[in-house]
């Protein structure tokens, strides 16, 4: 006995009893765009939506822009110097380094997914105005060292730090500019060594920035006042601060260890000093202020920040207002 279709319909209307009201809602829902800079990102729909290569193609940017920083010359070169000297010794740490920098992606893109704010913009939202001045500072200096992709990443620290919109030209002149030049000149008066030292530093640099990153990034996705339904808790929420705490240690140690070897007479011990009581005093107002019940993040967990587009609530709850969340449990993109 063969399957017939009902007369008047198309086939996956009829198959899954969606009239034609249900086919014209679908149909708008995936024309409806919300902006973010310059790039259209359709809608959720609460309606399963056909498959849609636009669709997919609108998505796959950040993803593309992220695989970059993994496959560049620079990392390329590291990887077979590595190789070559370690040789298969290191796989686990590449894998778990992997693993752990995938888990902090999909923690940022939570964020800004559930919230419509990226990182840079919740900071500046939730520090004052010494922290979040600290914080810009800190990304600057690491987006300078790092390459193309951090000229990219440059902006949405400048628009969420300081609201400080440049064109697409000023940008990048500015930031490869300070990145460039000083790198010109001492390859120019110096000699190999000076600039394969300053390479090191480089590297060694951005692995300090990472705690005014993660941490930050650990309170906001707990709050509930910006994360709603959301939040990261539980057993995620005790790994992330784990994994956090670990790669703190490790740059801690780095840092004391490296700055050591300089600490032959009194003027670099003094120089040692001034570099690493600030930056451990700073990392640890970082991580426990908004635990703390006196100071400037005393109320931090109270704090609320409406999604920045209506439909971002949570839509299981229906008496909600748009922008407020609730605390039921929904879907998060990470369980």
């Amino acid at each position: 006995m063969g399957f017939e279709m009902p007369e008047g319909s198309n086939a996956p209307s009829a198959a899954f009893g969606i009239n034609s009201a249900d086919e014209e809602l679908i149909e708008e829902s995936r024309y409806q765009h919300v902006k973010s800079g310059s790039v259209a990102v359709p809608r959720p729909s609460e309606h399963p939506p056909r498959f849609s290569f636009k669709t997919l193609w609108a998505y796959t940017g950040p993803g593309w822009l992220m695989s970059i920083a993994y496959l560049d010359p620079g990392n390329i070169e590291s990887d077979l110097q590595a190789g070559a000297i370690a040789g298969y010794r290191l796989l686990w740490v590449l894998l778990w380094s992997t693993i752990a920098g995938l888990f902090f992606q999909v923690l940022c893109a939570r964020l800004g997914v559930t919230n419509g704010r990226h990182l840079a913009q919740v900071c500046r939202e939730a520090y004052g105005r010494p922290a979040k001045l600290t914080l810009w500072i800190m990304m600057e200096i690491a987006i300078i060292a790092s390459d193309v992709q951090g000229t990219y990443a440059g902006q949405f620290v400048m628009e969420g730090f300081l609201r400080l919109r440049l064109a697409p030209w000023k940008r990048v002149a500015l930031t490869r500019s300070l990145a460039m030049i000083p790198t010109v000149v001492i390859s120019v008066v110096t000699n190999k060594d000076i600039l394969n030292l300053m390479f090191e530093w480089m590297n060694v640099l951005q692995s300090f920035q990472l705690p005014f990153a993660l941490f930050p990034l650990l309170h906001f996705v707990s709050v509930r006042g910006i994360m709603g339904a959301r939040r990261l808790k539980g057993a995620l929420l005790y790994l992330a601060w784990t994994v956090c705490v670990f790669l703190f240690g490790i740059n801690t140690y780095l840092l004391i260890d490296t700055l050591q070897q300089y600490a032959t007479t009194w003027y670099y011990i003094v120089l040692v000093v001034l570099v690493v009581v600030p930056y451990l005093g700073f990392t640890v107002y970082v991580i426990i202020g908004p635990l703390l019940p006196v100071g400037g993040m005393a109320h931090f967990y109270e704090m609320c920040l409406p999604p920045v587009n209506a439909y971002l609530h949570d839509d299981d709850d229906e008496s909600l207002e748009p922008g407020h969340m609730s605390d039921d449990e929904g879907v998060p993109l990470l369980a």
